[in-house]
């Protein structure tokens, strides 16, 4: 193994601790959130509300399929099917942010009289870039494995086989913390409104 896997083995170690913390601590805390967002939301707020919790659901989607990933047998095919439906959540969240909650909620911040800071949203985006960039190297396992069956089952089994455990534990933690840092921009955002 090269110095250069190791370390990516290393990272991917750390992160998959990471992830079982993300997992045990941060549904309650999205609980609360919606709660004490419910509760204070004024009519104003509300759309600015449901963006945020847009946000939380994929985190927590997210974090559902990794739970599964890691409840997966080492080296089974199952952990593989795991990794691949990981990757669809994934993909999933590029494409509905692309299509359009980014600029919803850039509108929604300019709703509640806020302001989104575009150089800290474009600095995050740069920081993960080489992990979001990853997503499009696994357009073959999307369009064949998960959900989007292909009628070429060789294609698919490659695909399958190509997934690389360490890589997408990596891709879905810069996830998580993209997630999680536009969560908490969110949410400073609407407390400091009210």
């Amino acid at each position: 193994m090269s110095s250069k896997q190791s370390s990516k083995m290393t990272k991917a170690a750390r992160q998959a601790m990471d992830l079982e913390r993300m997992l045990h601590t941060l549904e309650p805390r999205f609980e609360a959130q919606v709660t004490e967002f419910q509760r204070s939301a004024s009519p104003a707020k509300e759309r600015f509300v449901d963006l945020v919790l847009h946000f939380q659901f994929f985190c927590l989607d997210l974090l559902s399929t990794v739970a599964a990933l890691k409840k997966s047998l080492p080296g089974s095919l199952v952990e593989k099917m795991a990794a691949a439906k990981v990757i669809h959540v994934l993909f999933e969240f590029k494409l509905t942010c692309d299509g359009w909650l980014v600029q919803e909620m850039v509108n929604a911040y300019g709703e509640i009289g806020a302001e989104i800071d575009r150089e800290e949203l474009r600095a995050a985006k740069r920081r993960f870039s080489p992990e979001f960039q990853q997503l499009e190297k696994w357009s073959a396992v999307r369009n064949h494995v998960t959900g989007h069956h292909s009628k070429d089952a060789r294609a698919m089994w490659n695909a399958l086989k190509s997934i690389d455990i360490a890589t997408v534990e990596v891709v879905a933690c810069a996830q998580l913390e993209f997630l999680l840092h536009l969560v908490e921009s969110s949410t400073a955002a609407l407390r400091d409104g009210d």
